[in-house]
């Protein structure tokens, strides 16, 4: 009998992940650290900043603090967003009332390597795109030069590069894919509520609830989604 249970439950979670689609949660967990507003994989951790403190903090994709560093020096104000190029974080980060947006540059191990800054205040995230860095609707070069832009659909608070689309949080709850000239290709309700941090690993899209201190790994294949079963099963991972 306890054979059986152990194969019927494997085989349940296999089916799950199986049939699920856009939106549906793969896995979930609680932030070491409440109030995150960034959120970047490197290709084995999550890395996230805090809005108000100046600190990185690497973690495991189930939660668990691995490191962190304090970016020192660093212009003080709060911290929007963080994404990974490959080799280096880079942290965007704009001093309210200053009118001024730093995008930092560090090591994983915490070493300043450059930067540039921009003469505008944007509460906005950032992310890599092979070569580019993206921030809010302004693409830029790693010199900060700029290389194009786009027209709003809405507020981007937060940004990820899937490779193909960029997809943002900042329209209410909902998770919303975009082209590269700002187009609205689809959007799904974030579970768990508006996303404060967005990354993607390569398979799957993940974001942080800042105000809700949760992690949340999200299926965004939408090939033979049901609309009715978004986001079913996810209480099989929680």
């Amino acid at each position: 009998m306890f054979k059986i249970v152990i194969t019927t439950l494997a085989a349940l979670t296999q089916t799950a992940a199986a049939v699920a689609g856009m939106g549906d949660v793969i896995s979930s967990f609680r932030m070491p650290i409440p109030g995150n507003t960034g959120l970047a994989w490197d290709g084995q951790y999550l890395w996230s900043c805090h809005y108000s403190l100046t600190y990185l903090y690497r973690i495991t994709t189930t939660g668990s603090l691995v490191s962190s560093f304090r970016m020192s020096p660093a212009p003080y104000g709060y911290f929007f967003g963080t994404t990974y190029d490959g080799r280096y974080l880079w942290v965007c980060e704009s001093p309210i009332g200053r009118d001024r947006t730093y995008f930092s540059r560090f090591t994983t191990t915490g070493s300043r390597v450059g930067g540039f800054e921009k003469n505008y205040e944007s509460l906005a995230g950032i992310t890599w795109e092979p070569g580019y860095l993206w921030h809010y609707r302004f693409k830029y070069t790693t010199a900060g030069s700029f290389v194009s832009s786009f027209p709003q659909p809405f507020y981007l608070r937060e940004l990820a590069w899937d490779g193909h689309y960029l997809w943002a949080s900042g329209n209410g709850v909902y998770m919303t894919k975009i082209t590269n000239k700002g187009s609205i290709v689809t959007s799904f309700p974030a579970p768990g509520g508006g996303a404060s941090g967005v990354t993607f690993d390569g398979t799957y899209l993940w974001y942080v609830n800042g105000t809700g201190g949760w992690a949340y790994q999200v299926d965004i294949d939408v090939k033979g989604v049901d609309p009715g079963s978004m986001g079913k099963i996810k209480g099989l991972y929680r």
